[in-house]
C-alpha cells in the first residue's frame, strides 16, 4: 500500500512510501475491512462469470443435432449463479440496484427473483418479509390521522421494491427482520402500547417509517 504523509499545512514534502498491510489494518481497520470485502465480492463475481462462460462454451460445442440444439434454451445472460431449484435463467433482465450504486452493473433475471421466495429460511421469516416487509398495522387514532394527512392509497413505504440480486436482497431482508424484531409489539408498531384497536389496512414501516394506506374505504370504516 502506498502512503503520502503531509505536513501540518497539508503539503506532501516527502516521496510516497510503502506501508505493510498489518500496520494499516491496526491503525485503519475499517479501510482494510472494506477493501477485503470488495476484493471478496470481485473474486466471487469473477468466478460466476467464468462459470457462465464455461457453460455456454460446453453448450455451443456440444455434438447435438442442429434441431435439438435449436430447441434448447440457454437462458438469459444473468450474472447470478442459479439458485437451488432453478434449471435456467429466464424472464426480464435488469441490473441489481445496489450493485449499480456501489459496485457497477450486475444483471439479474426475473427467474432468480421468483426463485428467491423458495429458498431456505435462515434467521428470518422469508415469506412474511417479502410480502409485508417491516410494515405493521397501526391503531385507530393513528390510522385516522394518517388518512386525513396523507390521503387514500398513499404509499409511503417502498422497502424491498428495488430489483436486487440474491445477496443484496438477503442483506436488506435482514435489515427488515431486525426492524420488526426491535419494534414490533403484539401485532402493532409499538408506539401506541396502551391502544387496543388495530387497523389492518393502514400500516407503518418499522424501518423507513413510511405509511401505506391500502383500503379505498378506510375513512368510512374508521368512523
Amino acid at each position: 500500500m502506498i502512503c503520502f504523509e503531509p505536513d501540518n499545512a497539508g503539503i506532501v514534502t516527502t516521496p510516497p512510501l510503502s506501508a505493510r498491510k498489518d500496520f494499516v489494518a491496526a491503525n485503519y481497520p475499517d479501510v482494510v475491512q472494506a477493501w477485503d470485502r470488495k476484493r471478496k465480492d470481485d473474486w466471487e463475481e469473477a468466478l460466476h462469470m467464468k462459470q457462465r462462460i464455461t457453460d455456454y462454451a460446453v453448450f455451443f460445442r456440444g455434438r447435438q443435432r442442429a434441431g435439438v440444439l435449436a430447441r434448447r434454451d440457454a437462458g438469459v445472460a444473468c450474472d447470478q449463479k442459479l439458485l437451488p431449484g432453478m434449471k435456467r435463467h429466464f424472464g426480464e433482465l435488469r441490473p441489481c440496484a445496489t450493485h449499480a450504486r456501489e459496485r457497477g452493473t450486475f444483471l439479474v433475471c426475473n427467474g432468480c427473483r421468483v426463485a428467491h421466495h423458495a429458498q431456505v429460511e435462515r434467521d428470518f421469516e422469508r415469506n412474511l418479509l417479502m410480502t409485508e416487509g417491516a410494515r405493521v398495522p397501526v391503531c385507530g387514532f393513528c390510522a385516522r390521522r394518517s388518512v386525513l394527512d396523507l390521503g387514500e392509497g398513499h404509499r409511503g413505504c417502498a422497502c424491498d421494491q428495488d430489483w436486487q440480486c440474491f445477496r443484496c436482497r438477503e442483506d436488506f431482508l435482514r435489515k427488515l427482520a431486525k426492524a420488526r424484531q426491535r419494534s414490533h409489539v403484539e401485532g402493532k408498531c409499538g408506539k401506541c402500547d396502551s391502544v387496543d384497536d388495530v387497523v389492518e389496512h393502514v400500516k407503518v414501516c418499522l424501518l423507513c417509517q413510511g405509511v401505506n394506506v391500502y383500503s379505498k374505504h378506510v375513512l368510512r370504516t374508521l368512523r
